[in-house]
């Protein structure tokens, strides 16, 4: 983002699969992160999979790990969100349904 240009990064597998994928300096979606995003953070694949776990215990909610993401970086800085009223996009429910079950048992 810094950059203002796309930079080719090393692909890794990861529970959150859908925000893999290479992205194109022309492409919509890296126009609006340039406009509208003011930083991107990254998580920890043990805390995807706890914010499934949570978001299935809690609220009763399928959540693939792309659209955990958001809790999973809450959970990873909860100091920063201290004392604030945080929202959290949940989306997804694209999950293999063994590896859901072995994540919320």
């Amino acid at each position: 983002m810094k950059a203002k240009k796309v930079i080719k990064v090393d692909e890794f597998p990861t529970i959150a699969e859908g925000l893999l994928g290479g992205l194109d300096t022309n492409a919509l979606t890296f126009k609006m992160i340039n406009k509208y995003v003011d930083e991107i953070n990254l998580v920890q694949e043990d805390s995807i999979k706890k914010a499934i776990g949570l978001l299935w215990k809690e609220e009763g909610q399928i959540v693939e790990g792309a659209g955990a993401v958001g809790i999973a970086h809450i959970l990873e800085a909860k100091q920063k969100f201290a004392n604030q009223d945080v929202v959290a996009i949940i989306s997804g429910g694209n999950i293999d349904n063994s590896l859901f079950k072995e994540l919320i048992n």
